[in-house]
């Protein structure tokens, strides 16, 4: 939730960020002890805050015309799919283009990235990493290709909400990914499912 209500106020405040991975999520201290930092009480709240760091890929704008960009930022396995493919955006040779579209990468990538980062955050692993890096473009571009496969639902523990929160926030066209209003709103949401349900985890859900 800490990460995601960066990102609502980072997009509101026009920056971008391109790379939220758990390289760049750092945990900032709040006013707490050395035992409440290191022995945190079940109920109490955490002693600690998530923060981002890292802007090294970032964008700034100060109109929607200014929040697209044409040069591919951001860590391999964390990219959207239209980052994955911006080479292809802008060239006014396809047959397939549209003057009328607004091409490029804007802040929608960063919804995508929430949720690679969701799932690397609790398995330690990147949600889309493949030895083979055709095979890992096919996957992430392609329609029909299965986005959160069995083997993945597996190592978040078959958990229906954690699976409908990454299916929520991975869906391949932009246009049609959900604000960071509304996925800030469903991060709420999760933790709040998360602590009702009675499976054991190993991770504190907050």
């Amino acid at each position: 939730v800490d990460v995601a209500a960066a990102v609502y106020v980072m997009h509101r405040g026009g920056v971008t960020h391109f790379d939220l991975k758990a390289d760049n999520v750092m945990l900032a201290r709040r006013d707490s002890s050395d035992e409440e930092l290191f022995s945190p009480a079940p109920d109490a709240p955490l002693p600690f805050q998530a923060v981002l760091g890292d802007f090294g890929e970032s964008t700034v704008w100060a109109s929607e015309d200014e929040a697209y960009t044409l040069r591919n930022r951001g860590t391999e396995f964390i990219k959207a799919p239209e980052m994955l493919t911006i080479a292809f955006a802008g060239r006014k040779k396809q047959d397939s283009y549209d003057r009328r579209r607004q091409e490029g990468v804007g802040c929608e990538a960063d919804v995508w990235s929430l949720g690679c980062l969701l799932f690397e955050i609790i398995t330690g692993e990147y949600l889309f990493y493949d030895d083979d890096w055709i095979r890992f473009f096919i996957r992430v571009t392609s329609e029909g290709q299965e986005l959160l496969a069995p083997e993945k639902r597996a190592q978040i523990g078959n958990n229906a909400a954690l699976a409908s929160f990454l299916e929520l926030v991975l869906v391949r066209d932009p246009r049609k990914r959900p604000t960071i209003e509304f996925v800030l709103s469903a991060a709420h949401d999760l933790v709040e499912q998360l602590e009702n349900n009675e499976q054991v985890w190993d991770f504190d859900v907050r």
